[in-house]
This record gives structure tokens, sequence and C-alpha cells, in this order.
């Protein structure tokens, strides 16, 4: 276990929604590999939360947006020798087949799930308290005690467009991610400023904070100054407060390639 946590705060508003997505694979995956009845319920809930998003969005048409920008932001990575020409090449192979893959996505991938009766009979209880309990859906309870292939057959059928776009979600945000290396960096007295060059478009604010420092940051950002405050959890109550000692912490600001 790694004894630094690093707090994200997206700048563009489509990177925020791959961000998003990225939130949400990540609980689909937690719950579908501990595979017990109340693990696949979450496995699901959180599968119906993903189509609610990308009934909103276009999905499809936004992952393929930052693919194509991510194609041309890598030649100026290698161009400011942040990544080499192997690397160049490995990375626009690997875009293409992400683009070639997004781009074959006939319908909103939210499609299979909305005309799914099972899965809205679900999503339907879920504003509910203990909606989704067995007894108004005892349909559910003999989906999730079902045999357990077919289970996973179901899941992975539903979640399958889903991971395409996981797969092109995971190669932008690693090349943004690691586009900016951490600078160290203090707090004075629990509050930091940086001054932003106008010109500059931040994409990301990463924030890398050791854990035994028990407190988090409050990021603002706007086109001239970046302020960040840390603060901490002063009583049972979790109420927190400004955190007023020195705090030593990493910066990372990937610049934006749009």
């Amino acid at each position: 276990m790694n004894n630094y946590i690093i707090y994200e705060q997206p700048i563009r508003e489509s990177l925020r929604l791959i961000l998003k997505y990225e939130y949400l694979m990540e609980k689909y995956n937690f719950h579908n590999n501990n595979n017990d009845v109340w693990n696949t319920k979450s496995a699901i809930n959180t599968i119906l939360e993903i189509s609610e998003m990308s009934s909103r969005i276009n999905l499809k048409l936004e992952t393929l947006k930052e693919l194509k920008k991510l194609s041309y932001h890598i030649g100026y990575l290698e161009d400011k020798m942040i990544i080499t020409n192997n690397e160049h090449k490995s990375l626009g192979e690997e875009i293409k087949v992400c683009l070639e893959e997004v781009d074959k996505i006939h319908d909103n991938p939210c499609k299979k799930i909305v005309e799914n009766d099972f899965l809205m009979s679900i999503r339907s209880k879920l504003n509910i308290p203990a909606g989704d309990n067995f007894f108004d859906l005892p349909g559910y309870l003999n989906f999730l005690t079902s045999n357990k292939k077919f289970i996973e057959q179901s899941l992975g059928s539903w979640f399958e467009t889903y991971e395409i776009i996981a797969r092109s979600s995971k190669v932008i945000l690693n090349v943004i991610r690691s586009s900016d290396k951490f600078s160290d960096c203090i707090a004075k007295n629990g509050f930091y400023e940086n001054k932003v060059d106008g010109n500059t478009k931040i994409d990301l604010i990463r924030i890398k904070i050791e854990i035994s420092l028990k407190c988090h940051p409050v990021i603002s950002v706007n086109n001239k100054i970046l302020n960040v405050i840390f603060r901490e959890f002063i009583d049972n109550e979790l109420n927190f407060s400004k955190k007023n000692d020195d705090i030593n912490f990493s910066l990372s600001l990937p610049k934006s390639y749009s």
C-alpha cells in the first residue's frame, strides 16, 4: 500500500467526464471481482449508474474527440522530450487501435441497458430507500442465486461496450498524468498560492501528500492563480478546519492539449 494519496482536480469538463468514468470503472471492477450476492448487486447498480451517465452524454463522441486530440498531443510531448520517439510510435499505434474500436460502436453504449426490461425494473427502484429489495423484485433474487457462469456472462454482455471505452479512457489518462512530473512544494501555514501563466491552459491539478499528514487539499484555480488550502478533521463529528502547520506536498500540472 502506498504511503501517500494523490488528489486530482480536472479543469476541462471533458476530462472531468473521463475521470468520473474511470471512477465508475474501478467501482464496477472491484464489485465484479468479488462475486457474492451483495457485490454482484453493487456491480449491477454501477452498470446502471454508468448507463445513466451515458444516456445524458455521448460517451462515444467525447472519447473519439479526446483520442484525436491525444494523437496530436503526443507529438508535442516528443518535441519537449517528455517521451521518446519509440514511445511516440507505440502510443500512436495504441491510440489508433482505440480510435478504431470506439468508432465501431454503432449505438449509444447505454442502448443495451435501457432496452433490457429486467435492468430497468431494478433501475426504477434505486431512488427509493431499500427499493431494490427481494420481495418487490423476486426475479432479482432468482438471478443473483443463478449459476455463477450465467451471472458472469450476463454482466459481461451488459458491460461489453463500456469496456471498449474504458480501455480508451485508460490510455488518455495515462498520457495526461505522465506528461508532467511532480515538483516539491510547501504550503505555509496550510496555504499555497502559485501564479499561473495566462497563456498556459492547465488540464489537471494533481497533489500528492503523505497519508500520515491526515489532511486534504481544497483546490481553486482561475487563469491567473492556483490556490490550495489544506484542511484537517478536528473532532469525531468530522468537522474540519484549515491546517495551520507547514505542509510538504508534491504538485503536478499537466497542460491542456486542446
